[in-house]
């Protein structure tokens, strides 16, 4: 299975060109297994190349300085996990209310400036907690009662 990285590193192979490998792979190529270790050089028609390659090769030509690195390979694979996560984590904040509507205004606060650490955990500027919450107990400067927040504007 090709990786979400791997198809973003898609690269069109010029029949004219040596390709180097820039990491470590192996594949199976009609059943025969076959290894590639970081700086092997393959023609471009050498099945390995066409299968796997920007996951695995570059143009001969790129200089090692400029040539992907695993490094930046699992960077983006993290980043791409971290968008999804973000992705879902907004689509299902919008689905649903995190608060029932029917709970009365007074049983809630709002966080009136950021709290990056506290014994109870952080809360962002903005962030509405119930009455009960024990972060308004440790750092009560930083909360009002909704209906006073909403009344400032």
């Amino acid at each position: 299975m090709v990786s979400k990285t791997a198809r973003r590193l898609k690269m069109r192979i010029d029949p004219a060109k040596t390709y180097r490998a820039w990491q470590s792979a192996s594949t199976t190529i009609d059943g025969v297994p076959r290894a590639i270790r970081t700086g092997d050089k393959l023609k471009s028609d050498d099945p390995v190349v066409r299968r796997l390659g920007g996951e695995v090769f570059v143009l001969d030509s790129v200089p090692i300085a400029e040539q992907p690195t695993p490094w930046d390979e699992s960077l983006a694979a993290l980043s791409e996990q971290d968008k999804e996560r973000r992705d879902a984590e907004a689509e299902a904040a919008v689905a649903r209310p995190s608060i029932d509507p029917s709970m009365p205004i007074g049983e809630l606060w709002m966080c009136s400036t950021q709290i990056v650490s506290s014994a109870a955990g952080p809360c962002g500027k903005g962030t509405i907690v119930f009455a009960n919450d024990p972060r308004i107990a440790l750092a009560p400067e930083c909360f009002r009662p909704l209906h006073e927040a909403l009344a400032l504007g």
